[in-house]
C-alpha cells in the first residue's frame, strides 16, 4: 500500500493547537472550539434516504437519518473525523460516504485498523478527496479492505482543513452511540462529540464491497526506518507489512531500495524474508539484515516491497519513504543518547501554532530550537531550567525577529545537559 510520507505527517497530529481554542478550561482536550450551523433544535429533517439508488449494497453504520446539522472549528482550522464500525461477519470495505455541508480543503479520507476504544490503530489506507463537493461525498478505497469478523472492526472518516465561519462536516439527531459514532480529534487526542456537548453521531459510514478477498494478497504498509531525519552512522531499514488476503502467508519476500534524490541511483539494496505465518489481517514488523549509512545532508528514497510470487495484487505491495540525514545530529555520535526525548514520532503540523510535547527525564538545563533545513537557528523556544516530566512548548511559526515564517522542512533540537534528540515537521498554510 503506498502511503506517502507527506500523507502519513498529516495523519500524526500529535499536539495540535488551534489558533482560537475553546475558553472553556475544563473542556475536553482534543475537541477544538466547536459551533454548529444552527441550534440543535432547529436542525431540518432530511428527506428519504440521503445516498439515493446508486448506493445499493450492504453498509456498516451507527449514524440516523433523521435530519442533518453540520459543524466545524469555531476559527476554523485542522479536525479529523471518524465513526468506529464493525461487521456482524467477515466482509470486506470497499467505499467510505460521508456528508458535507460547506466546502474544506486540502483533505484526505483515512482508514485505521483496530485500535483501543478510544483511538484508532495502525494506519490501513489515506485517499485525497475533492473537499469543495456538498451533499454526500463517496470515496472509493484503492483497496479492498477486509474485516475478519466481529470482533474486528475500523476507524474511518475525513480529515478536514476549512475556514472560520463554515460548516464543513455532517452529523445526525442522535443519540450518540457511545464509544462508536463521534469521535473528533482537533488537537491531538480523541474524544467523542458527546463530551463537548454534541449529542449527535457524524454521517459516516463504509459500503461493503462485493468481490472476494483475494486468496493471497500480502503487502508493505509503512516503512519505519529510515524515514524523515536521522542521525549520521548506519540503520537498519525496517518495514511493516500486512497480509490483506483470505488465507495465511509463509515466506515473505522482501526487497529494499535508497536511492540519492536527483540522481535516481540506487545506493542501496537488501533483501528479507518472512518466514511467518502471517494470519489474515495481521500485520509484523520485519528488520532487514544489512544497514545502511548516507551521507549528512544528503535527500534520499526509501522504497520497500514484498515480492511473494502467488500474489496477484500488486497496488499494495510498496512502500515510501524520504530520509534525510540531519547536520545537527552530529554531535550527538560519540555521546549517550540524551535524557529527554519529544513525545511522538512526529511533531505536530497547524496552520498557525505548532504545539510540541517533550519529556525531561529529570531536572535540568534545556533548549529547545526551531531550525531550518539548512541546520540554522529561527527560533529558541526554550532555554531554562525545567523539572523531569512531561513538558509543552508553543510556536507560533515566526523566527526571532517575529517574521512569519515560509512553509516548508523545520527541525527541533532538543538538549537537555549538553546532550540533544532532534525531530522534524513540515509546515503548510
Amino acid at each position: 500500500m503506498r502511503i506517502g510520507a507527506t500523507i502519513l505527517s498529516l495523519m500524526l497530529l500529535v499536539g495540535f493547537s488551534l489558533a482560537a481554542q475553546t475558553t472553556d478550561a475544563n473542556a475536553p482536550y482534543g475537541a477544538g472550539g466547536l459551533s454548529s450551523l444552527r441550534p440543535l433544535s432547529e436542525a431540518v429533517p432530511s428527506p428519504g434516504s440521503p445516498l439515493g439508488p446508486d448506493a445499493i449494497g450492504d453498509t456498516l453504520r451507527v449514524d440516523l437519518e433523521a435530519f442533518e446539522n453540520a459543524v466545524g472549528l469555531t476559527s476554523g482550522g485542522i479536525f479529523y473525523a471518524a465513526a468506529r464500525l464493525s461487521p456482524t461477519k467477515a466482509c470486506t470495505v470497499a467505499t467510505v460516504v460521508f456528508f458535507k455541508w460547506e466546502p474544506s480543503y486540502d483533505d484526505y479520507l483515512f482508514v485505521w485498523g483496530k485500535g483501543a476504544v478510544d483511538a484508532p490503530g495502525q494506519l490501513i489506507e489515506s485517499v485525497p478527496y475533492s473537499g469543495t463537493v456538498t451533499h454526500w461525498q463517496t470515496v472509493n478505497l484503492p483497496i479492498l479492505v477486509p474485516l475478519s469478523g466481529s470482533s474486528d472492526e475500523i476507524w474511518v472518516g475525513p480529515r478536514i482543513n476549512h475556514a472560520a465561519n463554515t460548516y464543513p462536516l455532517g452529523i445526525d439527531d442522535g443519540p450518540p452511540v457511545a464509544g462508536r459514532g463521534g469521535w473528533i480529534n482537533a488537537d491531538g487526542r480523541w474524544v467523542e462529540l458527546s463530551s463537548v456537548g454534541y449529542n449527535a453521531n457524524w454521517h459516516i459510514r463504509a459500503l461493503l464491497g462485493h468481490n472476494a478477498i483475494p486468496t493471497i494478497d500480502v503487502g508493505a504498509t509503512l516503512v519505519l526506518a529510515p524515514t524523515d531525519t536521522v542521525a549520521p552512522g548506519p540503520v537498519s531499514p525496517k518495514v511493516r507489512i500486512r497480509n490483506f488476503g483470505a488465507n495465511p502467508v509463509n515466506n515473505v519476500p522482501l526487497i529494499c531500495e535508497i536511492d540519492s534524490v536527483g540522481s535516481d541511483t540506487t545506493v542501496f539494496a537488501d533483501t528479507a524474508n518472512y518466514t511467518g505465518p502471517l494470519a489474515p489481517s495481521e500485520t509484523v514488523d520485519v528488520t532487514f539484515p544489512k544497514s545502511w549509512t548516507g551521507a549528512v545532508g544528503s535527500p534520499y528514497q526509501v522504497v520497500i516491497y514484498t515480492t511473494l510470487p502467488e500474489d496477484p495484487v500488486y497496488k499494495n505491495d510498496t512502500a515510501h519513504a524520504s530520509v534525510t540525514i540531519n547536520p545537527s545530529e552530529a554531535v550527538n555520535e560519540q555521546g549517550p543518547r540524551p535524557s529527554a526525548s519529544f513525545d511522538h514520532v512526529l511533531p505536530t503540523m497547524g496552520r498557525d501554532r505548532v504545539r510540541i510535547n517533550f519529556t525531561v527525564a529529570r531536572r535540568g538545563k534545556v533548549n529547545l530550537g526551531v531550525y531550518d533545513a539548512a541546520g540554522l537557528l529561527v527560533r529558541t523556544l526554550v532555554n531554562g531550567t525545567l523539572d523531569s516530566g512531561s513538558q509543552t512548548a508553543t510556536w507560533d511559526r515566526t523566527d526571532s525577529n517575529g517574521r512569519h515564517v515560509a512553509n516548508g522542512a523545520y527541525f527541533y533540537r532538543l538538549t537537555v545537559d549538553g546532550k540533544t534528540v532532534s525531530n522534524k515537521s513540515v509546515l503548510f498554510n
